[in-house]
């Protein structure tokens, strides 16, 4: 799950990386 944080911190990938 820390990835998915992680991603959003760099732009917000955060929902591509949960979908």
């Amino acid at each position: 799950m820390g990835k998915s944080k992680r991603l959003r911190r760099d732009g917000t990938s955060d929902r591509s990386d949960a979908a």
